[in-house]
Formats: C-alpha cells, sequence, structure tokens
C-alpha cells in the first residue's frame, strides 16, 4: 500500500462520475488514505462524504451497514 501513496495522484477521470456517490473514510486510516479520500471528494461531483470516528480500514460491520443502507435509501 505504501507503494502507492508515491503513486502520482490522477484523479481527474472521476469528474465524469454522475451517479450520487458515496466515500466513507475512517479517522484511523493511514495518511495517505486520507489524502486519496481528499482528492476524491474534490474530484467527484456528486459525493456525500461520512467520516467513521474511531474507524480504519475495516470498519464495523454494523455501522457500515446502516450507513450504506441509509444512504441507499435516500
Amino acid at each position: 500500500m505504501q507503494v502507492l501513496s508515491g503513486l502520482h495522484p490522477t484523479v481527474d477521470q472521476y469528474a465524469a462520475v454522475s451517479m450520487p456517490t458515496k466515500l466513507m473514510i475512517g479517522t484511523t486510516s493511514a495518511s495517505y488514505i486520507l489524502q486519496a479520500c481528499d482528492l476524491l471528494a474534490d474530484a467527484i461531483p456528486n459525493l456525500t462524504r461520512e467520516v467513521l470516528h474511531g474507524q480504519g480500514h475495516h470498519v464495523d460491520h454494523l455501522l457500515l451497514a446502516r450507513s450504506l443502507t441509509a444512504f441507499v435509501r435516500q
């Protein structure tokens, strides 16, 4: 994963995503993941961002299910 953090970020192609998109990020995620999410959030026009406090890459499955269910039901 750290190899990925050394790559030049190219997220411009995601600006073409037109469907509603949910980006969830945990506060305990690695800094390069947090940075990548910031870039994606800036690039994707119809994006809802949710910060999952105290969560990292392996999110509590009940918290994840509740969040995704609420998003899909919008």
